[in-house]
């Protein structure tokens, strides 16, 4: 008889799925924390990292007994995908699917050289596709200083990677002139980065292409409140000129 299937998403809000079943209860934010943990990294991890990731304000034999009841009171549904050993820990299965996992699969597949163009674009869209939100949306563990600077280090790593995605199918549907998919990137892009002017500009582009002048002129504003809510700053001189050759209304402060 077959394992059930795993399915763990760490982007946006964290969720596991074991044979269908959410697994919605666990014994601590630590427990928790530790499931993400190996969830996100790939093969076997050492048990004193894993002890001062989690417990850095222990010492360190404290930190690997609280590691010890960590793993013993991780959810029942998962032990079967654990390799546990007196040196490291792993959640392997081969089929096991973490969102993360894929992420970087993928990603990292489209930019390998020499990729059909087909298939390239392909793995991108995917790529694009499960980024639903940051890492661990709106998970922290308070006392944790270690994890949370993990987390926060893992979440611009991933928001970079889903930036560089988006911006390369943005370019593409870009140039084809599908233009509702490249909004929908650009929109994307400009959800990971509220001032980024080079994507604001080619959003005004594409909605101006469609005759939408009003919406080009509310990318315009919201570019101009998003410079001045963030850095007290005006738009470039760049952004300036296209919004005037468009005969866009300025924004107003």
């Amino acid at each position: 008889m077959s394992l059930p299937t795993p399915t763990i998403q760490l982007f946006g809000p964290p969720s596991v799925m074991v044979n269908h079943q959410p697994i919605t209860r666990y014994h601590s934010q630590r427990v928790a924390a530790l499931l993400f943990y190996l969830a996100a990294t790939e093969g076997p991890q050492a048990r004193a990292v894993l002890a001062a990731q989690l417990w850095d304000t222990a010492d360190a034999r404290q930190a690997k007994a609280n590691l010890s009841k960590g793993l013993y009171y991780l959810p029942h549904a998962v032990k079967p995908f654990l390799v546990v050993n007196r040196a490291t820990v792993a959640l392997q299965a081969p089929t096991i699917a973490v969102d993360t996992r894929t992420f970087i699969h993928l990603h990292y597949n489209a930019m390998s050289p020499g990729l059909h163009p087909a298939t390239r674009i392909t793995a991108l869209m995917q790529a694009a596709d499960l980024y639903r939100g940051e890492f661990l949306q709106g998970f922290c563990i308070e006392g944790a200083d270690r994890f949370n600077a993990w987390v926060a280090a893992e979440r611009a790593h991933y928001r970079l990677l889903a930036a560089q995605t988006h911006r390369e199918l943005l370019a593409y549907h870009a140039g084809r002139r599908a233009h509702l998919q490249a909004i929908r990137h650009a929109t994307a892009l400009l959800d990971l980065d509220r001032t980024d002017e080079a994507t604001y500009r080619q959003l005004m582009r594409l909605l101006m292409e469609l005759g939408q002048r009003d919406a080009a002129a509310d990318v315009y504003h919201t570019c101009c409140q998003a410079l001045q809510d963030l850095h007290g700053a005006a738009p470039s001189a760049e952004t300036i000129a296209l919004a005037a050759n468009f005969q866009l209304t300025p924004a107003h402060h």
